[in-house]
């Protein structure tokens, strides 16, 4: 991948050292408009980008992660990619924006630019005022074609690895992997017509603003609601957890619906509303906890209640991943990762995922967006499913990991005792206030 970081360094210093690039970069850097931040459509953009260029949500790293060291330091490997693919979009865009200065683009009274426009419009101008444009010319398609090319190996090898990971017994990854590329090259070729740039966006569109966003959003929000669930249970009741849950997920889908038909204050107020009465009546529905919260809520049994119906599930996955990437000198997963996920980022994720549908209805009477539209919702149901109807998606979980999810109810448990250590522990679900108290101070 060293010809596209060779290339984003050549196209930097051309394009900034154009005519009028200073203006450009201006608009990069010096300018703000606040009005921009209000506007639906930038977040999905951003939301958008951020996903693709760096995989979340694709499986890439699900299926990436089967092939590394169990051991790997895998919280330092995040950060490293998140913050490398953040710095090295951050200083590419000097290059765009200096074209965009260059060719006298106005945000105000221009159509908005996409990632096509940018490669086949506003580079290609670059190279064009470059000595041998010629010479970089091909070597910047060049670059489009493999990255493009690289772009596609992960996605593939996600449906790849999954299938492999079933029927690895029975097929040869090969010739699964050339039927995969066969399939995708069929499919594509609708995009090489003459209308098929069209096509591409109306598809592109909604299942990055639609699919994209739901999936993400629904790992957030589930993974934190339904991990060991069944310890909420026995420290709480299921009545409690029902009430704490449907007011989580029923106040950012009233909120929204609200925020949007009538206004946004009335939105944040119908959907804080919900949430913070869904608190207050499950807290009071909860069995007080036998087993000890962290050290600060222990003293009151209320508080406790709070921590097992709002907190515990999140909490425990961290402590349990913990175990694996955050052995030996691994970084671990921090306190707040939990919260942050559930409390912060799924809300925001969800209003952002609820403005595809305004957007949508400007575009209702466009075939090639009604039929986006729908793709992305075939999707969203076939994830839905998954989650109301799991048994039918055993198909594509290997033989030997059918059972994972089957676990007794072991409150404060760590899950490597669970699976194959001290079982007198799983048997009784209780584990003394002080060796909980203990873990915590170490996760």
């Amino acid at each position: 991948m060293a010809l596209p970081i060779f290339m984003t360094i050549i196209l930097l210093g051309r394009c900034c050292s154009l005519e009028n690039a200073g203006r450009g970069i201006r608009l990069y850097f010096a300018t703000w408009d606040s009005s921009s931040i209000a506007s639906g459509q930038l977040w999905q953009t951003a939301t958008g980008q951020v996903f693709f260029s760096t995989g979340v949500g694709f499986g890439y790293y699900i299926a990436y992660a089967s092939y590394n060291s169990k051991w790997s330091n895998a919280v330092q490997d995040a950060a490293i990619i998140v913050c490398s693919n953040c710095l090295f979009e951050t200083i590419a865009a000097f290059a765009v924006f200096g074209v965009v200065g260059y060719l006298d683009i106005n945000p105000i009274n221009t159509p908005r630019l996409g990632a096509f426009e940018i490669g086949f419009l506003t580079y290609p101008a670059a190279i064009a005022a470059m000595p041998g444009a010629n010479f970089w010319a091909v070597l910047f398609f060049l670059t489009l074609m493999l990255l493009g090319i690289s772009s596609t190996y992960p996605m593939l090898d996600v449906i790849v690895t999954a299938i492999m990971d079933r029927y690895g017994h029975k097929l040869q990854r090969p010739i699964v992997a050339a039927v995969l590329v066969v399939v995708a090259f069929l499919i594509s070729l609708m995009y090489c017509s003459q209308f098929g740039y069209y096509l591409l966006d109306g598809v592109d569109r909604w299942i990055n603003n639609l699919a994209l966003v739901f999936v993400v959003w629904s790992e957030l929000a589930l993974s934190t609601t339904i991990y060991r669930f069944k310890d909420v249970f026995t420290e709480t009741g299921k009545p409690a957890w029902v009430v704490y849950n449907g007011g989580y997920f029923l106040g950012q889908i009233l909120g929204v619906a609200v925020g949007h038909g009538v206004s946004g204050g009335a939105g944040a107020g119908l959907g804080f509303g919900i949430f913070f009465l869904g608190v207050i009546v499950s807290v009071f529905l909860s069995k007080t906890p036998t087993v000890s919260a962290p050290p600060f809520l222990n003293n009151n049994a209320y508080l406790k209640r709070f921590w097992f119906l709002a907190f515990y599930s999140g909490n425990q996955l961290r402590r349990d991943l913990n175990v694996i990437v955050g052995s030996g000198k691994n970084w671990n997963i921090p306190m707040f990762w939990s919260p942050l996920i559930r409390y912060i980022s799924a809300p925001i994720l969800f209003i952002v995922y609820s403005f595809a549908y305004p957007e949508f209805w400007t575009l209702r009477n466009d075939p090639v967006y009604i039929f986006g539209f729908i793709l992305a919702h075939f999707c969203l149901i076939f994830a839905v499913c998954a989650l109301v109807l799991p048994r039918y998606y055993d198909v594509f979980v290997p033989m030997h990991r059918l059972d994972d999810g089957k676990r007794v109810a072991a409150p404060g448990v760590l899950e490597n005792l669970i699976v194959g250590q001290n079982e007198d522990m799983v048997e009784t679900g209780f584990r003394s206030p002080k060796s909980l108290d203990d873990d915590f101070k170490k996760s």
